[in-house]
């Protein structure tokens, strides 16, 4: 170590090395930079232990010594800081989700960790980090460097001096390394790429040896995948020779340049250990071709040979690269060849890395699929049901199915999809035969998944259940496909209600069929004809032969006439085989043989036996099972023979004759339990366990002490018990029997039976107990039976409703139900159990009860229709609904909740609200008041883009909302949460957005430039130059795999973008496309207006105004088809075409063209068939959804209408009133989204909701029963605008508020429901700033500009676009696109303001309201960004942009000037809490304390300090000057991002908040929040800058906070991420956080602007804008629900 510090104090600046020495001089002269071995000859930097870094030392600065540089650059005395080329391990770049693989570079000889990888040491041409994290595949990896002391310096003894050292530093690093946050590095985790130059490769090499033979260190190396060497010295080099001579003279010679010596013993024995293991790798070798300049620069030489560069091992890739040694490891630019072929190696290494078959083990990687498993809500392992088949097969059947030709060919690895459909009887052993595929395929070390559709489990036959089941399978073996499904969650998607086609575009098309694979991936699908929704699932599997990976598809089933039509469409499955199969003989005698093995008897009898049994079984293996069971319950030759004479040949005959036999042979109380165990295994929704059954069975048999006995005993061998304790019925024929055939003592009629279980069901959650069981965890194990009828119930209500029972039997039960405590209970059970979904099934059950009774009653006096019952049921079918959409995230996170949080939040006429809001406002602390709106509305939330921003465009991009502006920002929000994620700016006007089918590119063209972004990052991926005079008409579209964009423009060209090839930008595809239309008299093909690409890409749909609708064919550049209509029945003119306003393609129906006439019609038309529908109605937007069932329209008027595309029939309807501009509907297809203004509006109607579960709700149902499938007519809501809160303020000593909205009027509220109106703006000017003083008599506030001013309207045409842009920019326009290209800039002439001051008094006239008079007005030309009173209301602070002044209340006049802030949030002002005749500023990290009386003079500033002894401070901020500008971080591209104070909250009298935040285009990217007690604020010192004591927030509290609140009982207050109200005690231990949540904030309540004005009173009060209103929650914060 003392070695270690004299070279440190000697590198910077030591006096023995002021002037270089005669050595350094002769290496100046003789070595220059481009030396024979390296690439970048560096000095030796600082170093720890083992050549490892040092702490200290600023970012790429620090002291450089004019002395000694051996093997240096330019400058004789410049030694690298350790900041620019680090020692030891550090990461590059890491991406935002878990990292696919590690790239590693480690550099050579003389080299460093960043300038080895560095051209002419520009640090934009690190390409590894400049580069790399934007190239697609190599982006999902994180990068490292290593950096180790091998530079040829003079170096103490001790030094490292040979490759093994260096080796070892490798792997210490590797194990023991930390990130910047001192977080573990985790390398070894993931697959490692090794990118090595020169030395680095021999040093590497060595690595992986060493670690192989070190327990700490096998784990990191069996984790290494491939190593890529450039210029790697195997067999060493001719020119280390003369290096070491030269080092010899110089300075000392150095153990690893001499191990560099062609063919040194270092290097043979390296070669020769090495070559043992290569095998394992992916060897990638690249040679240089070019020679290398020597000292002086003028004579070259090759460094190394090819024979020396490479391995020559089997496998081994090698390449050339036009390069000299230095420059095969530095690149010019991204278009450098060789830089190109290091990419496109690194690429497909990093995708063979993230694909490989490389299984997840459960055990060691418990949470690797913890969230994969939520995401896909799996409740158990696939495994359960192969082991279920698996556990009937016997030793030595089904081993022919490997030798069939078909089989063997369909097993066959190749390079396309297969498909092989089986197809046999029933009972033929066709799922046992499944397992045995499935273990066969795993023996063959393969990627297997499989699934089992079983006709006894309702939720194992849809194709959602079969495709999530896949899923989870796949992303246990495949670690790339495992990261893109944890990012889903993480994104807040859960996908078991999703439509089936829905997960199969995100999982399998946008994740698995993006991998790239070498092998295919086998997937068994048994039972396919068991699906509830077989055509849904065979055209979804059909598109598998499009896959970029081969799948080989086998499905085992029934023949039936439907599959057997599906599967002989050639086109829709170009591969496949089909073959019949049967029980083969050979299985049945080896069957019949192992079963008759253990009974006595000669093996003659045996035989005559097995023959017996053979001749009759009929290839039908379970009759077989069956027979074989019967036998072995006789103990004589004699019994057998009649036993198998009385056994009957065929299914049915032998079921007859085994519910006889239990009917004649048991008890009656045996009877009585035969029955009901047979209607639950008959009837039941799923599989149940013994547990469940159990109790079930309970109130109807009593105590069974052994059911798995008693099930054998009396139910004969209908009812099976699995290994896994699931209870079923033997087989589905014999389901079917008992529920078919009427005649028998044990038969089962489907309506009766649901009807008994849905009683018996429903009166489980009577029990009273039952809330705190749920409450106490531990005791929920002991009500196995209760998940059941949880999620079961509606199921049996449903199917109890198809007999035409006219009774109302079950109602009084639903009636006392719906009315009790029970139904929250029950609520609270579902969110406990993750299955809330359940609500909306039973909604649509509850409406198709009312609607079924009410028809059957209609002729019926009122009373005895139990109207009030059925009026109950409806109410709650509408608040199940709801309660669903708005409150579920809260739920899943407290279910609880449900009981005394979510009804205070319900509508007042909600029939939740009524039967328990009412009382929970009595009886606990939590209520809401202030709302007047009496019902639900449909919208779930309002996302606000942010003053100055108007929507334009808006798509749904993977699990993202992308909004653009009319100002070219982007606005990235969480689809799921509804919070935004990321803000971008392309830098211009855009005039179109589009996104990859993958979702992970977003690509926007603007005026001059087209730009691509990654999704959800935000990081600019590519800018090009777009072709001049050119307009995107809202056409572009990803395709071709996602590596081609389209573009239809208004110059009448199709281009297209070839991402692989960017250098050529954009490209006509055909120039003779759109160029000859057919002539039609009175047309005209002037400019486009609008053009639309189909799905596939293959046909564009281009509108005029001039012009019909026409269909072109890009691969043929011909027109296909023209759109006519029959104007004769549309009682119109006699011309057969009308011009097309908006067009879009059906997702599915191929040629299916929807879009909107000029004259008001919507339209479909088949361009195949040339068939249209239309309907008339008023719309101006018109857009499909994802899954091609619906479409909706808007219009300017606000009216938002959602159709049946089938049918075109209305089923929704919604009024607003402002003109909505886009719209688009969720991926799912339960929400709809609209712009309007600045905002986006979130809905989410009960009629969507209950169409997204109809794929769901269907395949719940008996296919011989039919469907219970309701249908309603159209629904119509109405959503009032309310004029949006602009500004609150409260006084809690007069215990009132104070609030002003947009269109200028201003309230006093107090919390007895009075309002009075003091204030109305007589030109309606937002009231920007309101202020309410300490004693709650003077009420000051603003309104945004003067009575004067004004604004000016400019109309621009689309030629004046260059100097309309320029004004915006520098001006502030606001840009409107009108209808036909006309543009409306809105151009604010004043920013100033007027600020009011009124007294406010009770009313004496009118009880509970005020009387308002004014006191003062000031005009003030300047924008206004805050004012305060004092505490005696004499003064008045207005500060504005350019200045700030007080005034004297009552005389009107300016008593204080000083400077104004350059932003709002420069600072933020408040009283001193200490001294009523001071106010203090607070900056971000200082404040300064005023004086009132005098002016506005400074009393004393102080900058904060972190001396409290009660936490240890962790900042979750930077520390930056007062208002300091920065630019963009990454992802937030050209925009300032702003350091500045958001908000000053002092709510206890003790603590005062200062709430500091970075804010981007108008959005808060991070905050953090620093405590000043206020005793800091006081000094008896003069005038003057110290430190004053505050303490700060943890990281791992603040981290969570989304909005800070104040404090309330020694607890800090805040709003967290999930919206709930929290608190965090000061109180507490050292390094201890006591976190308590309280009560949640519905999700549609907060948007930016709500968010900043809700506020925390003194006395714990929340307010909380809220539609217009300020809704007023009073908690007990001391009280954690």
């Amino acid at each position: 170590m003392e070695t270690l510090r004299k070279l440190r104090n000697n590198r910077w600046g030591s006096k023995h090395l002021t002037q270089p020495t005669q050595r350094e001089l002769f290496h100046q002269n003789s070595l220059r930079p481009s030396g024979p071995l390296e690439s970048e000859e560096e000095g030796i930097v600082s170093a720890g232990p083992n050549g490892r870094r040092e702490s200290g030392g600023s970012p790429r600065s620090g002291p450089s010594s004019p002395g000694a540089s051996v093997l240096t650059g330019d400058t004789l005395g410049r030694w690298p800081s350790k900041h620019e080329n680090p020692l030891g391990l550090n990461v590059i770049y890491e991406p935002t989700t878990v990292p696919a693989v590690d790239i590693i570079f480690v550099h050579g000889l003389g080299g460093t960790s960043r300038n080895t990888w560095t051209k002419d040491k520009d640090p934009d041409l690190f390409w590894p980090e400049k580069w790399l994290p934007f190239e697609p595949e190599i982006c999902e990896a994180r990068v490292l460097s290593f950096g180790y002391n091998a530079g040829a310096r003079p170096m103490d003894s001790g030094t490292i001096l040979n490759v093994t050292d260096f080796a070892k530093d490798l792997l210490f690093c590797m194990e023991y390394g930390k990130d910047e946050q001192k977080d573990e590095l985790n390398i070894g985790k993931v697959p490692i790429i090794f990118v090595v130059h020169s030395m680095g490769g021999l040093v590497v090499k060595k690595a992986y040896l060493l670690g192989q033979l070190d327990n700490r260190y096998k784990h990191i190396t069996s984790s290494i995948s491939a190593i890529v060497f450039l210029a790697t010295p195997h067999r060493g080099s001719g020119l280390a020779e003369l290096l070491d001579k030269i080092l010899e003279v110089c300075f000392n010679p150095k153990q690893y340049v001499v191990d560099l010596k062609r063919d040194s013993p270092m290097l043979e024995g390296l070669n020769e250990e090495f070559r043992h293991v290569a095998p394992k790798l992916q060897i990638i070798s690249f040679y240089e071709t070019k020679p290398t300049p020597l000292a002086g620069g003028t004579a070259k030489k090759l460094v190394l040979n090819k024979e020396s560069s490479i391995l020559g091992y089997e496998g081994e890739v090698s390449n050339a690269l036009q390069a000299n040694h230095h420059e095969v490891c530095k690149y010019c630019d991204q278009y450098d060849p060789n830089y190109i072929s290091i990419r496109n190696i690194l690429k497909t290494l990093v995708c063979r890395c993230r694909d490989a078959k490389s299984k997840i083990s459960y055990g060691d990687s418990p949470n690797d699929l913890r969230k994969v498993q939520t995401l896909l809500a799996l409740t158990e392992g696939p495994e359960d049901d192969q082991k279920f088949f698996h556990d009937r097969w016997m030793t030595g059947t089904c081993d022919w199915i490997k030798y069939e030709a078909f089989f063997k060919d369909w097993v066959q690895h190749s390079a396309t999809s297969k498909t092989l459909w089986l197809h046999g009887p029933p009972a033929s052993g066709k799922s046992v035969l499944s397992s045995f595929i499935v273990d066969y395929l795993s023996s063959l070390d393969i990627v297997c998944s499989f699934f089992f559709f079983r006709f006894g489990d309702q939720t194992k036959r849809s194709p959602n259940a079969l495709l999530r089941s896949l899923a989870y399978q796949l992303a246990a073996q495949l670690p790339g496909l495992n990261r893109k499904l944890q990012d889903l969650h993480d994104d807040g998607l859960r996908l078991e209600k999703t439509h089936a086609r829905t997960i199969w575009n995100k999982v399998f098309v946008g994740g698995l069929f993006k991998m790239e694979l070498r092998d295919p991936l086998y997937w068994v699908i048994d039972a396919l004809d068991e699906s509830d929704a077989s055509h849904t699932l065979l055209e979804i599997l059909s598109s598998v032969s499009n896959a970029a990976i081969p799948i080989h598809l086998l499905m085992i089933s029934r023949w039936t006439e439907h599959l057997s039509s599906s599967f002989d469409r050639t086109e829709q499955w170009p591969n496949i085989q089909t073959h019949t199969i049967q029980a083969q003989e050979s299985d049945i005698h080896t069957f019949v043989r192992r079963e008759l093995h253990s009974l006595r008897g000669s093996e003659a009898f045996k035989q005559h036996v097995l023959e017996g049994i053979r001749q009759r079984a009929s290839g039908n293996f379970l009759w077989v099972s069956l027979a074989m069971k019967e036998i072995r319950k006789c103990h004589t030759e004699k019994a057998i023979e009649a036993a198998l004479s009385e056994i009957p040949s065929g299914m049915g005959p032998l079921y007859k004759r085994m519910e006889m036999n239990i009917a004649r042979d048991l008890r009656e109380s045996d009877k009585n339990l035969a029955k009901h165990i047979l209607i639950w295994a008959t009837c039941s929704r799923r599989a149940m366990t013994l547990a469940e059954l159990s109790q079930a069975l309970e109130p109807d048999t009593g105590v069974i002490l052994d059911l798995r006995r008693a099930i054998g005993e009396v139910c004969g061998q209908f009812v099976v018990v699995d290994n896994t304790s699931h209870v079923s019925m033997i087989h589905q024929t014999a389901k079917k029997y008992l529920l078919k055939t009427s005649d028998l003592e044990f038969s089962i009629s489907g309506p009766d039976a649901h009807r008994q279980l849905f009683t018996k069901t429903l009166s489980f959650l009577f029990d009273p107990k039952l809330r705190a069981k749920l409450e106490q965890i531990a005791a929920i194990p002991a009500s196995p039976f209760l998940q059941y009828t949880a999620t079961c119930w509606p199921y049996h209500l449903g199917l109890s409703l198809l007999s035409g029972d006219k009774s109302l039997s079950l109602l009084p039960l639903l009636a006392r139900f719906f009315r009790g405590p029970h139904v929250l209970t029950w609520i609270h059970a579902l969110a406990y159990f993750d299955e809330l979904s359940v609500l909306v099934q039973v909604s649509k059950s509850l409406n198709t009860y009312v609607s079924k009774k009410r028809k059957l009653h209609a002729d019926d006096v009122p009373l005895k229709q139990r109207i009030e019952d059925l009026e109950l049921l409806e109410l709650w079918a509408a608040d199940l609904l709801k309660v669903f959409a708005k409150f579920a995230p809260n739920l899943r996170q407290q279910p609880s909740a449900i009981h005394k949080l979510v009804p205070p939040f319900c509508p007042k006429n909600s029939v939740l609200y009524q039967q328990y809001g009412k009382k929970l406002k009595d009886q606990t602390a939590l209520s809401v008041t202030g709302l007047t709106n009496p019902s639900w509305d449909d919208c779930l939330a309002k996302i606000s883009l942010g003053s100055g921003l108007q929507a334009l465009q808006m798509l749904c991009v993977g699990n993202y909302l992308c909004i653009l502006t009319t100002s070219g920002v982007f606005i990235l929000c969480n689809a799921q949460s509804l919070r935004e994620v990321r803000r971008v700016e392309h830098g211009e006007f855009v005039f179109s957005i589009a996104a990859s089918a993958q979702g992970d590119t977003l690509i926007s063209y603007g005026y001059h430039t087209t730009k691509l972004w990654s999704v959800p990052t935000g990081r600019l991926k590519r800018t090009l130059e777009n072709p001049k005079d050119c307009k995107a008409l809202n056409a572009l579209k990803f395709t071709g795999n996602d590596k081609t964009v389209l573009l239809g423009s208004d110059d009448k060209s199709i281009r297209k973008l070839d991402l692989t090839k960017p250098k050529q930008g954009w490209q006509i595809l055909d120039p003779t496309l759109l160029m000859t239309e057919a002539f039609i008299p009175g047309t005209n093909t002037n400019t486009p207006r609008y053009m639309c690409f189909n799905p596939d890409a293959s046909l564009v749909a281009v509108a005029y105004s001039g012009y019909p609708l026409s269909i072109w064919s890009l691969s043929k550049a011909q027109s296909i088809a023209t759109l006519r209509h029959n104007a004769e029945k549309r009682k119109q003119s006699s011309m057969s075409w009308t011009g097309v306003d908006r067009v879009r393609w059906h997702p599915r129906e191929d040629g299916d063209v929807l879009g909107l006439y000029t004259d008001g019609y919507v339209f479909k038309w088949n361009v195949y068939q040339e068939d249209s529908q239309e309907v008339h109605t008023r719309a101006s937007e018109i857009e499909c959804s994802p899954d091609g069932t619906l479409f909706a329209t808007s219009d300017i008027g606000g009216i938002i209408k959602i159709w049946n595309y089938q049918h075109f029939a209305l089923v929704y309807q919604l009024s607003c009133d402002n003109g909505v501009t886009d719209l688009c509907f969720s991926p799912d297809c339960s929400r709809i989204y609209d712009l309007s203004g600045s905002m986006c509006n979130v809905w989410e109607p009960n009629a969507l909701i209950r169409l997204t579960e109809t794929e769901q709700r269907s395949s719940e149902k008996e296919s011989e029963a039919g469907s219970t499938t309701h249908t309603s007519s159209a629904s119509e809501a109405f959503a009032e605008t309310a004029d949006p809160i602009t500004a609150l303020d409260s006084c809690t000593q007069a215990m009132l508020y104070c609030a002003g909205n947009d269109e200028g009027v201003v309230d006093i509220f107090d919390f007895h429901g009075n309002k009075s109106e003091i204030y109305r703006s007589p030109r309606f000017l937002t009231i920007d700033v309101v202020h309410i003083s300490e004693d709650g008599s003077t009420v000051a506030f603003s309104e945004v500009g003067p009575a004067s001013s004004g604004a000016r309207i400019v109309f621009l045409s689309t030629s004046k676009i260059a100097m309309h842009q320029a004004i915006e920019r520098k001006h502030g326009v606001f840009v409107f696109q009108m209808p036909r290209d006309i543009f409306i800039a809105l151009i604010d002439l004043c920013v100033g303001g007027q600020v009011v001051i009124v007294r406010i008094s009770r009313s004496r006239s009118s009880p509970g309201q005020f009387d308002a008079s004014l006191v003062q007005k000031f005009k003030i030309m300047d924008g206004i960004h805050q004012i305060r009173l004092s505490p005696d209301s004499k003064r008045l602070q207005i500060d504005g942009a350019s200045k700030a002044t007080i005034w004297d209340v009552e005389s009107g006049s300016c008593i204080g000037e000083f400077p104004g802030r350059k932003d709002r949030l420069e600072k933020m002002m408040i009283n001193n809490p200490m001294d009523e005749t001071q106010f203090v500023d607070f900056y971000v990290n200082h404040a300064v304390v005023s004086s009132w009386d005098h002016g506005g003079d400074t009393v004393r500033a102080f900058a904060y300090s972190k001396s409290m002894p009660v936490l240890s401070v962790s900042s979750s901020h930077e520390q930056t000057p007062p208002f300091q500008r920065r630019s963009s971080p990454a992802g937030h591209n050209n925009l300032e991002v702003i350091s500045g104070v958001n908000n000053i909250i002092q709510t206890d009298g003790r603590h005062v908040v200062v709430h500091i935040v970075r804010s981007f285009a108008g959005a808060h990217l991070e905050s953090s929040v620093v405590i000043v007690p206020p005793a800091s604020l006081v000094s008896h010192q003069e005038a003057g800058t110290d430190s004053a004591s505050t303490f700060e927030i943890p990281t791992k509290v603040m981290g969570n906070v989304r909005r800070p609140l104040g404090f309330y009982d020694r607890s800090f207050v805040y709003l967290d991420n999930e919206s709930w109200v929290c608190t965090w005690r000061l109180d507490v231990e050292r390094d201890s956080v006591a976190l308590e949540r309280h009560f949640f904030i519905p999700r549609d309540w907060l948007n930016s602007e709500t968010l900043d004005l809700c506020m925390l009173m003194k006395n714990g009060i929340f307010l909380c804008p809220h539609y217009g209103e300020v809704a007023v929650i009073k908690s007990s914060l001391t009280k954690e629900w």
